[in-house]
């Protein structure tokens, strides 16, 4: 949901749920077997973008670029054997709150004054902080591409 408060700069706020699982591991680790993780993220974001042209076939794009601050709860869990044990694996769960920082390149395509495509690019860069591994921080690129539709065209103040 974006909230134009120009004609080149816009407001934002998204959600983003992402899950991770079947991770690889070398040889005969079994350090990662049934191992998963699950980000839940709320996206405050600022968008730069060029106004429409008001005549020709370029009036219908739109780029931009997007900077935003990453708040996000993530789970990791991770499933262990115990010492002496064959076949009998234990899981350890971390719950944490993290916050991070990402950039979006995107463009828009107008169909018509309400409704479009859009396609986007985007790094996420998430810092991490659990007591199951070391790592501090994790980098995300997403490429994605969807719809939109402007609900209101103009503020009218009374």
């Amino acid at each position: 949901m974006n909230y134009s408060l120009s004609p080149f700069l816009a407001v934002g706020l998204t959600g983003d749920n992402v899950h991770f699982s079947d991770w690889s591991h070398p040889g005969d680790a079994q350090t990662y077997e049934g191992a998963n993780s699950t980000i839940k993220s709320l996206i405050p974001s600022l968008r730069v973008f060029l106004p429409y042209r008001r005549v020709g076939f370029r009036n219908r794009f739109k780029p931009f670029l997007e900077v935003f601050q990453v708040n996000s709860s993530i789970a990791t869990t991770l499933a262990y054997l115990p010492f002496g044990e064959k076949e009998s694996f234990e899981e350890t769960t971390s719950k944490a709150f993290n916050f991070g920082y990402g950039a979006r390149l995107g463009l828009e395509l107008a169909l018509t004054n309400r409704l479009g495509f859009q396609l986007t690019y985007g790094v996420t860069k998430h810092r991490l902080k659990s007591k199951l591994y070391d790592d501090t921080s994790a980098i995300f690129t997403k490429t994605e591409m969807g719809m939109f539709y402007r609900g209101l065209l103009t503020k009218k103040l009374f």
